[in-house]
């Protein structure tokens, strides 16, 4: 039977298969590169494996069901958590984006009262501030973004 292997990184998730080469041959339950070699059929399809699967004990088990569609969720001991540093980067990215849409209110030819520029001030150091305190944040969607003035 022809054989394959699938590189396992310590939380069991399946990062690569590759198919040994004629100058290249692993060895079952060894590690290459901090991953373990975990030899699988030829038949299997290595995108299904990846996807569907964890490695744990010896043997494969059904990965569950990734927490809605982001991609800031890692799977962990068995399970999805959220991945800090690309939770943090994604709540930044959506932080910029509303302050540049806010560029506008503080403009020298601004229609604006004066009174609507200090409210617009004040909304966007709530955008500034919004990483100061994540507790309890697990995705964005968790996150409570300030109200723009006149809103």
């Amino acid at each position: 039977m022809a054989v394959q292997y699938a590189f396992v990184n310590t939380h069991g998730e399946v990062l690569q298969v590759l198919s040994p080469g004629a100058d290249t041959d692993y060895t079952e339950g060894e590690m290459y590169s901090g991953m373990m070699a975990v030899a699988v059929s030829s038949e299997t399809i290595g995108e299904d494996l990846m996807n569907n699967k964890y490695y744990y004990n010896n043997e494969w088990l059904d990965k569950p069901t990734r927490p809605s569609s982001g991609q800031w969720y890692v799977f962990e001991n068995q399970q999805w958590v959220a991945g800090g540093f690309d939770l943090l980067q994604e709540i930044r990215f959506k932080r910029n984006q509303l302050i540049v849409e806010s560029d506008w209110t503080h403009l020298s030819d601004s229609p604006l009262s004066s009174q609507l520029k200090q409210d617009w001030a004040t909304y966007r150091q709530s955008l500034r501030d919004i990483t100061n305190d994540l507790t309890g944040i697990s995705t964005p969607d968790d996150v409570v973004w300030p109200t723009k003035p006149g809103g």
